[in-house]
């Protein structure tokens, strides 16, 4: 959306809102992952110490994801013809470039949100969770 902006000002204002937004979405699977490995070892009480494999997937799973992304984005890029270097692109560079940075974000965000919305833990049972552990000490 930020590249259809004409007016100088509200692309500073969409950018500012959109970064706000990128580091939510950053900061809240980080802040989720314990309410995730709590409620898993509420379910398994038997099973000790598998804090490290979610955090490690964690990590393993978002830098290939990255890696992904960016060999897709690369090789959608290649494809259409960019030639790095030069000061003017195709047409068809510039609407992958629109795609790659708007739509197919936009698309995964939307995606995401919606797993979510199905995933089991809410308020109710976090707050159970956490009452389960402190009657346990």
């Amino acid at each position: 959306m930020l590249v259809t902006i004409p007016n100088i000002f509200l692309a500073y204002f969409v950018a500012f809102v959109s970064g706000l937004s990128i580091a939510a979405s950053f900061l809240l699977p980080w802040s989720m992952l314990p309410d995730v490995v709590d409620h898993f070892r509420m379910q398994n009480i038997h099973l000790p110490g598998h804090e490290t494999i979610f955090y490690s997937s964690f990590i393993f799973f978002t830098k290939i994801s990255t890696g992904i992304g960016m060999g897709i984005s690369s090789f959608s890029l290649q494809f259409v013809g960019y030639k790095s270097g030069m000061c003017t692109q195709s047409t068809r560079v510039v609407i992958t470039l629109k795609i790659l940075v708007g739509g197919i974000p936009s698309i995964l965000i939307l995606l995401g949100l919606s797993i979510l919305l199905l995933y089991p833990i809410n308020e109710k049972s976090q707050k159970e969770t956490k009452d389960a552990f402190e009657n346990s000490r």
